[in-house]
């Protein structure tokens, strides 16, 4: 994460994050085992370690008065690996906003 605007009550920053995941935490969450195979018509997933996901964007807040401020964030995330070979990835790419309202104690 590195700020790149702070002034007038505004804060901006951009991050960029990489996730790996290990084969046991791939396998729970983009695996198809052979019960579940049977149960739901998908194939059988074996997914692995590895690269799992890429995710970019940028994040700001601005402050109302000294206790309020907004918040928001874009985002744009991309699977990679075991992760965007699973029969679960109905997309390897997505992109999304956030707005919230904080309150500073």
């Amino acid at each position: 994460t590195a700020g790149v605007y702070g002034g007038r009550g505004f804060l901006v920053a951009v991050f960029a994050q990489g996730t790996w995941a290990s084969a046991k935490s791939a396998q729970f969450f983009y695996g198809v085992t052979q019960e579940q195979s049977a149960a739901t018509g998908l194939p059988v997933f074996e997914a692995g370690s590895g690269p799992l996901s890429t995710s970019f964007g940028l994040l700001w807040s601005y402050d109302l008065s000294r206790e309020w401020m907004l918040v928001g964030s874009l985002n744009g995330k991309t699977l990679h690996g075991s992760a965007a070979r699973s029969p679960f990835a109905e997309r390897t790419s997505n992109a999304y906003a956030t707005a919230g309202v904080a309150y500073r104690f």
